[in-house]
């Protein structure tokens, strides 16, 4: 059927009111790049004529008409969504960036969040600055993931403060500022939120944009990890076992490694195993200390991967292993692990 007979078929079938058959004749056209037909088919998804109402197809067949130059398709595109509140604007956006019941798209995702975004929704604001940031459905652009970071910041959302606390430690679309990064930290975790409180208590374990302060490190540390923080539990385990700002205390380092490695955290469970190994804080077990090193290991850590290859190499908590020697060492190596590639050549 050629094309003028089709477009006759979409005027009989409208005209007798049979919608499905028009959708499936513009279907046809649309599909072979002709604009007039895409327009007219995202009228029908915009409408429910002849098919099930959906914005997000409406939105692709307008955007694809409008790209083609068809001026009708780019004014629905402008005001497609406005009566639309935020939160409806915002789930959307969620379900195109999760895949919730469609398909996975980081492009919609960005779209839907931009129009929340633009009617204030500080959740929209926030994950459309995490798409900048990642560049996901979008060119990467740090500059303007701290603009709309900032938008949601200024409507308290903590996730956006500490995002905006981590592109200044970064200097990442903003001049590097530790200080600045040390604000921001603090306003999101002044209101308790968990990875701002870590983050704080590593600058002042650092002295980075605040004066060094074991004890205010710990004070935020122990804040995060008595929400479960991992990284902050590992943190207070190297505090006590190093003995930074608090007397050495071994049982307290063993205790708060044990918390985030059996939390599966590849770090704490490579220092948890080192404790076993010297007897920190524990008594001496090299069979843990290898049961540690090999759960750090299975999850990338070469620091793991260059001890569990020197335990099988010498045969301790395991049976003396040559061959398994080598296989984790060079992991390890692969890694950059230099004292793994140094100890392949003496193997």
């Amino acid at each position: 059927m050629s094309e003028t007979n089709i477009w006759q078929a979409v005027k009989q079938t409208t005209n007798a009111g049979d919608y499905a058959k028009t959708v499936s004749l513009l279907r046809m056209l649309a599909e072979n790049g002709d604009a007039r037909a895409q327009y007219h088919l995202a009228r029908c998804y915009e409408y429910g004529k002849g098919i099930v109402k959906n914005y997000e197809e409406a939105h692709k067949w307008y955007k694809k008409s409008a790209a083609q130059g068809n001026a009708e398709s780019q004014k629905w595109i402008d005001n497609l969504y406005e009566g639309d509140d935020a939160k409806t604007l915002y789930n959307r956006g969620l379900r195109h960036e999760k895949g919730e019941d469609v398909t996975q798209d980081y492009v919609q995702a960005a779209f839907w969040y931009e129009k929340a975004a633009q009617k204030g929704h500080a959740g929209a604001q926030y994950n459309l600055g995490i798409l900048y940031k990642d560049g996901r459905g979008v060119s990467q652009d740090y500059q303007k993931a701290c603009e709309w970071y900032q938008k949601a910041a200024a409507q308290g959302d903590v996730w956006a403060q500490n995002a905006i606390g981590l592109l200044y430690e970064q200097g990442h679309g903003v001049p590097l500022d530790y200080s600045m990064a040390y604000e921001w930290y603090k306003k999101s975790a002044l209101q308790g939120f968990v990875e701002a409180q870590y983050n704080l208590g590593s600058l002042y374990e650092k002295g980075k944009g605040v004066s060094q302060n074991y004890g205010k490190a710990r004070e935020w540390y122990e804040k995060a990890a008595a929400q479960n923080d991992t990284w902050a539990q590992n943190s207070l385990g190297l505090i006590y076992e190093k003995g930074y700002g608090v007397p050495q205390d071994g049982s307290k380092a063993f205790a708060w490694y044990e918390k985030a490695a059996r939390q599966g955290y590849a770090p704490a469970q490579y220092n948890l195993a080192c404790c076993y190994l010297i007897g920190t804080g524990v008594v001496e077990d090299e069979a843990r200390a290898v049961f540690w090193f090999t759960e750090s290991a299975m999850q990338g850590n070469d620091l793991a991967q260059y001890s569990i290859g020197k335990m099988y190499e010498h045969g301790l908590g395991v049976p003396q292993d040559k061959s398994k020697a080598r296989e984790w060492l060079e992991m390890s190596a692969a890694r950059g692990n230099e004292d793994a590639q140094n100890a392949l050549h003496n193997l």
